[in-house]
Formats: structure tokens, C-alpha cells, sequence
């Protein structure tokens, strides 16, 4: 969860970390957790920075087969009947 830190919008992590912030002294971490946070964090800061990046799929290209599969299975057209 700490290192999603990274990942999350400004006002998520601001919102994250006030509520953590509010249990005060009640708040523990394991020592494991913390080892953890630390060997890890450079690479979860340099993965959420290149989130966007020339290797993200285009996420619109679904959106555009999917319209073309819904036109091509169309029922026909009976008004005239």
C-alpha cells in the first residue's frame, strides 16, 4: 500500500495520508513493511513516471472495434415489409 503512494493522484495521496496521519501513535508498520518500502521505492517511483509512455496501449482503440462490431451485427432492417 505505501508504495501505491506513488501511483495515486496528488488529492488521493493527500487524502491517504491524512487518515493515516489521524490514527496518530495507534498507526504501526512493521519492520518488514519498511524494509520493504525502501528497496522498492525507486523503482516504484520510476514506474508511476512512466505511466503514459510510448509502451501504455491506446486505450481508445477497444472503444472503436468495439462500435465496429456492434454495426456489423446489426439486425436487419424489416420496416418495409
Amino acid at each position: 500500500m505505501l508504495l501505491n503512494l506513488y501511483r495515486y493522484t496528488e488529492q488521493a495521496r493527500t487524502d491517504l495520508l491524512g487518515a493515516l496521519g489521524a490514527l496518530g501513535n495507534r498507526l504501526w508498520v512493521p519492520h518488514q513493511v519498511l524494509t520493504e518500502f525502501w528497496a522498492n521505492r525507486e523503482t516504484a517511483i520510476h514506474n508511476a513516471r512512466s505511466v503514459g509512455g510510448a509502451d501504455t496501449p491506446d486505450l481508445g482503440e477497444p472503444r472503436v472495434a468495439q462500435r465496429g462490431g456492434i454495426r456489423g451485427h446489426s439486425l436487419p432492417d424489416h420496416r418495409g415489409r
